[in-house]
């Protein structure tokens, strides 16, 4: 049975590089972006995208996406260091969209394999019926399935269509932008904070959020939460 791969979920990366370094650069922005142009302006995610050549639907009225999805389907393109270890790999997970926002904010949940992740910092653009999400996880330590010394930031962009009946197309690349570690000698940063992987899936709609798209943006997250991302309410 082939290994799976959560677009979200970069754990299987690590041990795909050898140990070399942890020392970093910590300019230009790897983390906590602010709008959809931040992401677009991170080195690590403009050299992924004109890789991969991913679609962008820009726009000011994409559709309401709020619910929760069974995901299925496979990476097609990675880097090229890690295309021989990625390429085919199924994706199946769960996905939750919710707190969709008029003013085009978004948050995520993934569950897949036993590890559950969370999406901050969302972003969604789009119209008819054609959409961009612009999201980025923060990993940090078991919880996530990663060394407990380790800390990963991972942005997705996904772009697609939403159908009448709710299911979603979507295909999207997966990018680790920021990488901390507490040995110095363990990880090669440099190489993992240029790592992608593309994947197209199918989202089939399992029923709405808890929350639904709201007017304006509440900040009262679960405790859970506040604690991975170090939110204060």
């Amino acid at each position: 049975m082939k290994t799976q791969i959560s677009f979200l979920v970069s754990a299987i990366l690590l041990a795909i590089f050898f140990l070399v370094s942890c020392e970093k650069d910590d300019d230009p922005k790897k983390e906590n972006f602010n709008s959809p142009e931040e992401y677009l302006e991170n080195p690590s995610v403009e050299n992924a995208m004109n890789e991969s050549n991913i679609p962008i639907y820009h726009g000011d009225t994409p559709p309401v996406l709020s619910g929760v999805y069974n995901v299925a389907g496979s990476v097609t393109d990675a880097s090229l260091d890690i295309r021989p270890y990625l390429y085919g790999l199924p994706i199946n997970s769960t996905i939750t969209l919710y707190n969709q926002t008029a003013s085009g904010e978004i948050d995520l949940k993934e569950q897949a394999q036993g590890i559950t992740v969370y999406g901050r910092g969302g972003y969604i653009i789009g119209e008819n019926g054609y959409f961009s999400i612009f999201q980025e996880s923060l990993q940090t330590g078991e919880g996530a399935g990663l060394p407990s010394d380790v800390s990963v930031t991972v942005v997705v962009i996904m772009s697609g269509k939403k159908y009448d009946n709710g299911d979603l197309t979507a295909e999207g690349i997966s990018i680790i932008t920021n990488v901390d570690c507490s040995d110095p000698e363990e990880y090669n940063i440099e190489s993992l904070e240029k790592t992608w992987w593309m994947w197209e899936a199918y989202f089939t709609l399992e029923g709405p959020a808890k929350k639904s798209i709201c007017l304006e943006r509440q900040f009262s997250f679960p405790d859970e939460i506040r604690r991975l991302f170090q939110i204060s309410n």
